[in-house]
Order: C-alpha cells, then sequence, then structure tokens
C-alpha cells in the first residue's frame, strides 16, 4: 500500500512539473508571467523532515529560463528549472537560516533577527 502512494505521489509531482513546464513555456511566448501559490506543509532542515506548524504560503512564478519560489514570510527567494530544484533550494536556504538565526546565542541578533529566529522556530519547532 505505501508503495502504491509513493508511486501515486511521483506520478503526481511529474504531472505538476509538465504543467508548470508547459504554463511557464506560454508565458514566456507571450512575454507574461502569473504567480500562483504554494503550501508549504513540511521541509527537512538538517536532513531531518519536519511539518510545518501553521500556514506557509509561498508563491511561484514563471520565468523565461525556470521557475522562482519566493516566501515572503521567511524573506526567502530560490530560482530553479523545476519544481525539484526549488524545493533542493528552499531546503538549503532554510538550513543556513536555521544555522544563522535559531542556533545562534541571541545576543548576536539584531532586534529583525530576532524576530525571523522566532518565525522559524514558530513553523519548525511548535
Amino acid at each position: 500500500m505505501i508503495e502504491r502512494l509513493h508511486e501515486l505521489r511521483g506520478r503526481h509531482y511529474a504531472m505538476i512539473e509538465q504543467l508548470s513546464h508547459d504554463i511557464a513555456e506560454e508565458l514566456t511566448r507571450r512575454g507574461e508571467s502569473i504567480p500562483f501559490p504554494v503550501s508549504i506543509e513540511s521541509v527537512r532542515i538538517h536532513g531531518g523532515v519536519r511539518s510545518i506548524r501553521g500556514d506557509l504560503i509561498g508563491q511561484v512564478v514563471a520565468r523565461p529560463d525556470g521557475l522562482e519560489l519566493e516566501v515572503p514570510e521567511l524573506h526567502i527567494i530560490v530560482a530553479g528549472p523545476d519544481f525539484t530544484t526549488l524545493q533542493e533550494e528552499l531546503f538549503d536556504e532554510l538550513d543556513v537560516l536555521y544555522d544563522q538565526f535559531v542556533r545562534a546565542p541571541e545576543s548576536e541578533l539584531a532586534p529583525s533577527g530576532i524576530a525571523l529566529r522566532n518565525k522559524l522556530r514558530a513553523l519548525l519547532e511548535g
């Protein structure tokens, strides 16, 4: 049963990637770009998967050379040719933010850094 679910999930992602590629090509042909929201439900931090507590919404924009994902709440913008790359780039950015803000002593952070630290903790640590 689990194998079947993984197979369906893989097909689902493949269909989404193909659709996003088709949309990106059409928008590029027209010289347009339309952002669409994505809900981020789980992330990988230092190799471990963590569920997001609450809502974390990103905006994906099709660009001529691929896709761009912006997560305004965390001040993150990543780019890549497909959703898989966007996801990996997002995870890499979160690893860095986690190290720089959550693991850092509070005395070393500016007020904006403390705010980001608190946001990351609320989303990732509950």
